[in-house]
Formats: structure tokens, C-alpha cells, sequence
């Protein structure tokens, strides 16, 4: 009882950027702002929720006295974490709003994926200005064969004065970068390269620069092709605004995207098997503006069989290129092993209602 004898008269808010998903078992509580997250019993939510702009006092009135208990711990982990506060008066809390979850994209593309291999014969300087004309902001490039750090250099180079803020790069392991004293320098100079990602490393490190802003990753994992994208992990999800608000209505991985494969095809992203014309001959631009291309910037996770039900679907990025059932665009992503009936995360390639998907894939393991 010490928290209602000390808080009786105080007002409940929680802080507008402290947001609850509801899902199937739990809720999950989202810190936008310190960009955290974690998983909370669905009766807390509750009471977060029933007892917003309220009196403590009300909150412990309405509560058989043996569950005062855990309205005590409840209220210790919120006013701790810093998830709400109590307000002296109803006035103060009436000055909180919400926050909006308006989602306001700038440009025509926001973001793009451009894959290479040994075999690519078009023109990548071309597109990247293709891609600078449609005001993309971030484009990653994929790489399958070696691209030495004078590339990655030229191909940053080619989007100066441009409104593109992010260039990471997806590339084999080279002693070019991991060898590199320069590095720092390098990222000063080109300050819109985002990170560099060295698969097939010989070890798993991370190496940070300009203060922890830019990071170079080595990875021992192997890459051969778009296949390996579409994962999902804990470690994957994204609890800020933008990404929230975004995954209200709109698909949080291809929503305002668009890639052309190691193959030159133009695509929603490198993985999925519709092309809407081969870079050679087909602008950006005119794909850009077909709505059947912008079908799937909207398919976003309410509409999504078994997402719906997830505690995690605003935070999480989407995938529509590899489904569950690969007939239905509203399918579950194939690559997530987390079933929100459950509350629990198993492996997905040994999920046996999984097996037929992954043989009309042709994914290249094997799967039990």
C-alpha cells in the first residue's frame, strides 16, 4: 500500500512515446523515444490503459484488496522505466496528447536495394541516378562477387549532391577494408556511407568509427544470393517512431522500394518473383508509377494472417518475398519462427508445415 498512500491523489500518464501493442497472449511495451521494447503481462496494459488521466487512489478502489500487491509492483516498474508519471492535478494531465502516428513520407522512392554478381552487365552509375531523380534517401547495395573499397568509394561518389542520406554496402570479406588504417578518414570524407557489412569474414566482429556513428561488421556467415534475406530476429526489430508509424498502415520493407536484381530485373525487392522490366530498357520512374508495383507498399501487418495476432508486428520489418503459403500475398512471413499463441520462437526451416514453402523456394538447405 505504500504506493497509494504516497500517490493517492497524483494522476496516472504515460508518456507519449510509450506505446502498447496488443497481441494474442501479451502486450508489448514500446519506449519510441530510448528506442526499447519488452513484452508485458496483458493485465499491466490494462491498467495503464484503463487508468490514464486517473487518480491512483481510483485505480486501488476498483482492486480486491488481494491483487493490491501487484498494482504495487506494476506501478514500481512504470514510475522506474520511466513509462508514466503522475501529475498533481486532472488539468495537467488533460495537456498530454497522444502521440500522432501519422506516417509523412517524403520523395517518391525512400529506399532501394541494388544486387551484383560476377554476371551483372548493366550500368550501376545509371541507376543510382535514376534513384537520385526519385529523391531515394537510403540505398543498400548487395554485392555477390568482391568490390574493393575504391568501388564502394566511386559508387558513393556518384550520389553527391544528391538527396541520399544512407548508402550501405553488403560485400564479401576483403583485407581492403579489414586491412585498413584509413578507414576513419574515408568515413569523414564520405559521410554518407551508413555502415559496411563483410560477409565470409574469417571471424564475427564488429568495428566502430567517428565516434560509434559508422560501424563495420564482419560476419562468417555466407551469402550466394537473395535468398538468405527475409530473417527474422529479436535482434532485427526497430522500436522507433518512424518505423511504429510506418507499420500502421504501410509495409515496413518494401514500402516506397524498389530494387533491381543481380539479374537487371526491376522488382518490389531482389527476392520476390515479379519483374516489371529489365533496367536496360525500363526506367525506374516508369515502374514507380504503375499501381500494380505500389500493391504491396500497403499490405501491412493487421492485414497479415498471424501477424495480426503479434505483440511485436510495429516494430518488426515485413517480408512478402518468401510466405508460409507462397499463393497469398497476406501470408505469414516463411522466415518467422515466433508463433504469438504461444509467446514462443522455434526454428522455422524444421517447422514441418514449413517444408512444402521452402521446396517451391528452392532454398539451397537442408530443412529437418
Amino acid at each position: 500500500m505504500d504506493n497509494l498512500n504516497r500517490y493517492g491523489k497524483k494522476y496516472l500518464i504515460p508518456l507519449a512515446s510509450c506505446l502498447f501493442t496488443t497481441g494474442a497472449k501479451r502486450a508489448l511495451l514500446c519506449d519510441l523515444q530510448r528506442q526499447r521494447f519488452m513484452p508485458v503481462p496483458m493485465s499491466l496494459k490494462d491498467l495503464v490503459t484503463d487508468y490514464k488521466g486517473k487518480r491512483i487512489e481510483e485505480m486501488y478502489a476498483d482492486y480486491p484488496e488481494e491483487e493490491h500487491q501487484t498494482l504495487e509492483e506494476y506501478l514500481d516498474f512504470l514510475l522506474e522505466g520511466e513509462y508514466i508519471f503522475l501529475s498533481n492535478t486532472a488539468a495537467d494531465a488533460e495537456r498530454f496528447i497522444d502521440l500522432p502516428l501519422d506516417f509523412l513520407p517524403s520523395g517518391k522512392i525512400q529506399n532501394a536495394i541494388i544486387d551484383v554478381d560476377g554476371q551483372s552487365s548493366f550500368d550501376l552509375h545509371k541507376i543510382i541516378a535514376e534513384l537520385i531523380s526519385l529523391d531515394c534517401i537510403a540505398i543498400q547495395v548487395r554485392s555477390y562477387r568482391l568490390m574493393e573499397l575504391e568501388e564502394i568509394l566511386d559508387i558513393t561518389t556518384a550520389t553527391a549532391n544528391s538527396n541520399c542520406r544512407n548508402i550501405e554496402f553488403i560485400i564479401p570479406y576483403s583485407e581492403s577494408i579489414a586491412g585498413n588504417s584509413q578507414l576513419e578518414e574515408v568515413f569523414i570524407v564520405h559521410q554518407r556511407i551508413g555502415s559496411i557489412i563483410c560477409y565470409d569474414a574469417p571471424e564475427n566482429r564488429s568495428d566502430w568509427y567517428l565516434g560509434n556513428q559508422i560501424r563495420v561488421d564482419y560476419t562468417m556467415q555466407h551469402l550466394s544470393d537473395e535468398t538468405h534475406c527475409g530473417v527474422f530476429h529479436l535482434s532485427y526489430f526497430s522500436p522507433n517512431i518512424p518505423h511504429f508509424t510506418e507499420a500502421q498502415l504501410h509495409n515496413t520493407c518494401l514500402n516506397q522500394k524498389i530494387s533491381v536484381d543481380r539479374f537487371g530485373q526491376i522488382k518490389n525487392c531482389p527476392g520476390m518473383a515479379t519483374a516489371y522490366g529489365d533496367i536496360k530498357d525500363t526506367s525506374l520512374s516508369s515502374v514507380v508509377a504503375r499501381s500494380d508495383f505500389k500493391k504491396m507498399w500497403t499490405i501491412h501487418k493487421d492485414e497479415i494472417r498471424t501477424c495480426k495476432d503479434c505483440e511485436f508486428r510495429y516494430i518488426c520489418t515485413d517480408c512478402r518475398a518468401y510466405l508460409e503459403d507462397p499463393a497469398d500475398d497476406y501470408s505469414k512471413p516463411l522466415k518467422c519462427g515466433y508463433d504469438p499463441h504461444t509467446a514462443s520462437w522455434e526454428d522455422w526451416s524444421k517447422n514441418p508445415l514449413k517444408q512444402s514453402a521452402i521446396l517451391s523456394y528452392g532454398f539451397k538447405f537442408t530443412a529437418i
